[in-house]
C-alpha cells in the first residue's frame, strides 16, 4: 500500500516536472508560429562578428540572416555545413531565419519561445536561463527556423533575449 502511494506520488511529480519544463516558463505577448528545421553545433564558413546596435550583457557574437529562395537555402545549407538533411520549404509562405550564436559546449541552448514585439515589430527569440554550471568556452550553435513571410517582411531586427539580457541583431535580408 505504501509502495503504491509512493509510486503514484513519484509519477505525479515526474509529470508536473515534465509539463513545467516544456514551456520553459517563457511567455511572449504575440507568439509566432515557427518550426525548427535544425539546431546544430556549427557556424557558417565566413562567420564574422556582426555589428550589434544594443547589448545588455549577452555576447554580441551573433548573426541572423534571412533566406527567401531555394537557391539561397542550398547555398546557406552548404555554407553552414548542416548535417541534417535540407528540408523542402514553401517559400511562397515561409522564409528561413538562420541564427548563429555561441554557447557553452556543456550546456546546449534551446529556444524557449519566439514572439513579435508589438511596439517595434522585432522578432524576439527567447532562450531560457540555464541554471546549472556550464563550462566557460564558446562553441557555435546555428538554428534554422521556418517563419511566416509576413512576420519576416515586417521585422527589422532580431532581439535575442536570455533572462534580463538582450542583444539586438540587424536582419540581413
Amino acid at each position: 500500500m505504501v509502495r503504491i502511494r509512493f509510486t503514484k506520488m513519484l509519477l505525479f511529480i515526474l509529470i508536473i516536472s515534465i509539463l513545467c519544463a516544456c514551456n520553459n516558463g517563457i511567455e511572449v505577448e504575440e507568439p509566432i508560429d515557427y518550426s525548427i528545421l535544425t539546431s546544430e553545433k556549427t557556424a557558417p564558413e565566413n562567420f564574422r562578428y556582426i555589428e550589434v546596435s544594443e547589448t545588455n550583457g549577452l555576447s554580441s557574437n551573433m548573426s541572423a540572416e534571412i533566406v527567401q529562395s531555394e537557391a539561397e537555402l542550398d547555398e546557406a545549407w552548404a555554407r553552414y555545413s548542416f548535417e541534417e538533411e535540407q528540408p523542402a520549404i514553401l517559400f511562397e509562405e515561409q522564409s528561413v531565419l538562420l541564427l548563429t550564436n555561441f554557447e557553452s559546449s556543456s550546456c546546449e541552448k534551446e529556444i524557449g519561445a519566439i514572439g513579435k514585439a508589438p511596439d517595434t515589430n522585432n522578432i524576439e527569440i527567447h532562450f531560457p536561463v540555464i541554471e546549472k554550471a556550464c563550462t566557460d568556452d564558446a562553441s557555435p550553435r546555428a538554428f534554422a527556423l521556418a517563419i511566416d513571410n509576413t512576420i519576416i517582411e515586417e521585422a527589422q531586427n532580431i532581439a535575442v533575449i536570455e533572462g534580463n539580457w538582450e542583444v539586438i541583431i540587424k536582419i540581413s535580408h
